[in-house]
């Protein structure tokens, strides 16, 4: 699993709207992931942690690893975008897309290729 946990802090004097999408997530009282969907701040409020999240099986890992080293783009990532708007300038101010992607995964010489 790649994550990146984001939390959302209203500093402005109006209320807010967060859209998420994509690979975003928030955890219930079940602790199961679903949708992080849409959260409305008031003024000085954080919002609960939201996760940059997805799954990866060994071998999409490992391929991220092949292509770093070929120095091309990695294939596996995580990705979102976070939108929030109010009431002034046709209400959009700000758009956040938060990429995450790694390469946790790295050969065992010792293992005989594992």
């Amino acid at each position: 699993m790649l994550q990146q946990v984001l939390v959302l802090e209203n500093l402005s004097d109006r209320r807010v709207e967060a859209r998420f999408v994509g690979d975003l997530v928030v955890w219930n009282e079940d602790r199961w992931p679903h949708a992080a969907g849409v959260i409305v701040p008031e003024p000085g409020e954080k919002s609960e942690k939201v996760y940059l999240q997805r799954d990866f099986t060994i071998n999409e890992l490992s391929e991220n690893l092949t292509a770093k080293q070929a120095g091309a783009h990695l294939p596996h990532r995580v990705v979102g975008t976070v939108t929030v708007e109010d009431d002034r300038n046709n209400g959009n101010t700000g758009r956040w897309d938060p990429p995450r992607t790694g390469c946790p995964v790295h050969p065992a010489p010792e293992r005989d290729g594992m």
